[in-house]
C-alpha cells in the first residue's frame, strides 16, 4: 500500500509516495497530471519486479537513500557517533505526514534506537513554478555528519546527458555536458562560496531537447557556501541527483543539521 501526496502549480506536478511507513519517494515529476489521476496506479507502475538472479527487491530510491537498506548507490546521509567515530545507519520509521497548506507537505521520521529524527518539507509555488525541498536532521545526542543531501530526486530515464557549469574569469558559466552512464558525476566545492567555477546547479535535458523545445529538469542548490553534487546511475539503471553542503565540512558534533 502506497500513500501519495500531489503538488501542482498549473504547469507541473510532483507526486510523493510512502510505502509501508518508510521514507518518501518522488514517484513523478513532470508535466501537470490530469485531475483525478489514479496515484495508486502511478505508484504501482513504478515498482520494479523481483526477477531472475535477484535475491531481494531493489532498495527504494527515496528522498534520503538509506545505507541501512543496502542501497546500491550513494546514501543520502553519512553519520558517525561523536565518541568513537563509528558509522551510524539509521532505519527511519514514519512519525508524521501533513499538508501544511496549498502546495505544501512536510514529513517526519525517527529511528528510536539511535535517537535520530529526519524531516523533509516540499512546497510548490504557482507563480514562480519552483519546487522548494528542504531536509533536516535532529539527534538526541551530538553526532558527526559527513554528508546530508537535500531531498533526493530521481533523474529522468529519457535523458542522454546532463549539463552543469564551470569556468574562470572572462570565461564564466561554461556548460559542461556529461553522458549518463553507470557511476557518478561528482562535484565538490570546498571554497566556502559559490561562483562561476562551482555553480550549484544541474540541468537534465530530455532526449532531443533544445534551447527552445523539449523537456528539461533543472536543479539548483539554494546555498551560498560550499556544496557537493552527486549525479549517479545505479547498477539497475535508476538515476539520482543529490545536492548538499560540501562533504566533510561539518567538523564539530552537533544535534541539528539542515
Amino acid at each position: 500500500m502506497t500513500d501519495c501526496w500531489r503538488l501542482d502549480d498549473g504547469r507541473q506536478s510532483l507526486v510523493l509516495g510512502l510505502r509501508e511507513g518508510g521514507l518518501a519517494e518522488v514517484l513523478y515529476w513532470g508535466a501537470r497530471l490530469p485531475d483525478g489521476e489514479d496515484l495508486a496506479a502511478l505508484a504501482a507502475a513504478g515498482e520494479a519486479d523481483v526477477t531472475g538472479g535477484m535475491l531481494d527487491a531493489n532498495p527504494p530510491l527515496s528522498i534520503c537513500p538509506e545505507s541501512a537498506r543496502s542501497f546500491p548507490g550513494q546514501p543520502g546521509m553519512r553519520l558517525r557517533a561523536a565518541d568513537d567515530g563509528r558509522p551510524l545507519a539509521p532505519d527511519f520509521r514514519l512519525v508524521e505526514a501533513a499538508e501544511e497548506g496549498p502546495g505544501q507537505v512536510a514529513f517526519l521520521w525517527r529511528d528510536a534506537s539511535l535517537g535520530v529524527a529526519y524531516g523533509a518539507r516540499f512546497a510548490i509555488d504557482a507563480e514562480t513554478h519552483m519546487i522548494e525541498a528542504r531536509a533536516w536532521l535532529e539527534s538526541e545526542r551530538p553526532v558527526l555528519l559527513d554528508w546530508l543531501a537535500a531531498p533526493v530526486f530521481p533523474a529522468p530515464q529519457e535523458a542522454v546527458d546532463m549539463i552543469d557549469f564551470a569556468g574562470r574569469w572572462c570565461g564564466e558559466f561554461q556548460p559542461v555536458r556529461s553522458p549518463w552512464s553507470a557511476g557518478i558525476r561528482l562535484r565538490d566545492n570546498r571554497t566556502g562560496r559559490t561562483g562561476h567555477e562551482h555553480f550549484p546547479a544541474l540541468i537534465v535535458p530530455g532526449r532531443g531537447a533544445t534551447n527552445t523545445a523539449g523537456n528539461a529538469w533543472a536543479f539548483h542548490y539554494g546555498w551560498s557556501g560550499g556544496h557537493g553534487m552527486v549525479a549517479e546511475e545505479l547498477p539497475d539503471g535508476r538515476r539520482q541527483v543529490q545536492f548538499g553542503h560540501a562533504p566533510g565540512t561539518e567538523t564539530a558534533p552537533l544535534t541539528r543539521f539542515e
